[in-house]
């Protein structure tokens, strides 16, 4: 099966770090961490701390969260397991380096969040709709991936 960069993670096929994802995943990366003598692991966070820090993201900005509790929890545990891994909030639905510096667009809020929800009314892991998207009642459907594929690893 082709793995395409298409569509959303959790359409199931795309990273095994999200939710719902049926591809397996690989070894976990050996990452050098020497970006301004910070830890790879520079502080743990509980879920409880992710949360808050996904509202006071969509608060400050004017979206909303995700309404599916489960689908949320799950973002917000990908999320968690990345910072644990790499000491930043790595979106929950791509693959990082886990350097900080080539990673920089896909931390969340990620630089194509705006754009995706201007253009399909969410974010490309469906953490963040705009408030117009989610008073819709709407489903947040898969959309295409905007990051440059030049930017993968």
């Amino acid at each position: 099966m082709t793995i395409s960069r298409s569509f959303r993670c959790w359409s199931s096929t795309i990273n095994a770090r999200c939710p719902g994802s049926t591809r397996t995943a690989g070894a976990a990366k050996s990452v050098s961490r020497r970006t301004a003598g910070v830890s790879r692991r520079s502080k743990e966070k509980s879920q409880q701390d992710v949360y808050e820090f996904v509202r006071r993201v969509a608060a400050h900005q004017g979206w909303e969260l995700n309404k599916d509790p489960q689908f949320l929890d799950d973002l917000v545990s990908g999320l968690r397991q990345n910072y644990a891994r790499y000491g930043y909030f790595l979106c929950p639905c791509r693959d990082g380096s886990g350097e900080r510096q080539k990673d920089r667009d896909i931390i969340c809020p990620c630089d194509y969040n705006v754009p995706d929800q201007q253009q399909y009314g969410h974010c490309f892991c469906a953490l963040f709709l705009s408030r117009e998207f989610a008073a819709s009642g709407q489903e947040p459907q898969p959309i295409p991936e905007r990051r440059p594929e030049s930017l993968f690893d």
